[in-house]
């Protein structure tokens, strides 16, 4: 929408394209715009700016990733920082947690967030991968949503005491449920089993 108020078309947005004439960029890195990751862009920004969590679910190869580096390549590094969280079918509850509390400081008590009073933003990729147990489970997912909806998680050393992890967002990417097979078990992680507002396309 224009600033007067008037509807215009996305392909309005779209800049163009200017190789480094001095430089050779890395392939996967490159993000060519058009109007579908124009579009895309604008509502992970309109999303992670009311502080919720974005979930990009597409095809191979649809720049889901690149995507979202593009966006936190825009982070001022004095207030906020990034991290990537690689899932895969090896990624356990233990190692996510591991994981994520590598990340933060202890601030006071058993309150913990990301270095010198800085916002983080975590990106889980392929986020559909980890394991899926005989009962049909991904229970990496289950202390991943812990995590999301309590803001925190239970001590590994300390039996019965919670550690509140704050100043974090999370954004997610995956394929379409059901594209995935973990051994003979297909995969069936959906959007509204997370609490993430989803992207598709």
């Amino acid at each position: 929408m224009t600033p007067n108020g008037n509807w215009k078309h996305w392909n309005k947005s779209v800049e163009e394209y200017t190789y480094p004439p001095d430089s050779v960029p890395e392939y996967a890195s490159i993000l060519v715009p058009n109007v579908d990751n124009v579009r895309t862009n604008f509502l992970i920004n309109l999303i992670t700016k009311q502080e919720r969590g974005v979930l990009l679910i597409g095809e191979q190869g649809t720049a889901k990733t690149v995507m979202i580096q593009k966006y936190f390549g825009s982070y001022h590094p004095d207030t906020q920082i990034s991290k990537t969280v690689n899932f895969s079918s090896e990624t356990t509850p233990n190692r996510f947690q591991r994981t994520i509390e590598s990340f933060v400081d202890k601030r006071m008590g058993t309150m913990y967030g990301p270095p010198r009073g800085r916002k983080m933003s975590i990106f889980l990729d392929d986020i559909n991968m980890p394991v899926i147990n005989d009962w049909g489970d991904q229970i990496t997912n289950e202390i991943v949503r812990q995590l999301m909806e309590m803001k925190g998680f239970y001590s590994l050393e300390k039996p019965g005491e919670f550690n509140s992890i704050v100043d974090i967002q999370f954004l997610g990417a995956m394929i379409h449920p059901g594209k995935y097979k973990s051994g003979n078990k297909k995969n069936n992680l959906f959007p509204r089993d997370l609490p993430l507002k989803t992207i598709s396309y």
